[in-house]
C-alpha cells in the first residue's frame, strides 16, 4: 500500500485540520513535539478558527 505524503497541503489538512478528537489529538502532539513543550508549556487543547476572511469591499474605480 502506498501512503500519501503529509507534506502535501491536502494530506496535512485531512490529518490535522478536521474538528474531530483524533485530528485534534494528532495536531496537539505534533505541536508539542515541534515546540519540545514540557510540563506547564504543553499544549492541551486547540480551537479551529475559520482561515477565510469574508469581508465586503466597496468596488473602487482605479481607471483614472
Amino acid at each position: 500500500m502506498k501512503l500519501l505524503n503529509p507534506m502535501y497541503d491536502f494530506v496535512f489538512k485531512a490529518l490535522f485540520g478536521r474538528e474531530d478528537e483524533v485530528s485534534k489529538e494528532l495536531l496537539i502532539e505534533l505541536m508539542n513535539d515541534i515546540l519540545r513543550a514540557k510540563g506547564e508549556d504543553l499544549i492541551v487543547s486547540v480551537e479551529y478558527l475559520n482561515p477565510f476572511n469574508y469581508k465586503e469591499h466597496e468596488l473602487k474605480d482605479y481607471s483614472s
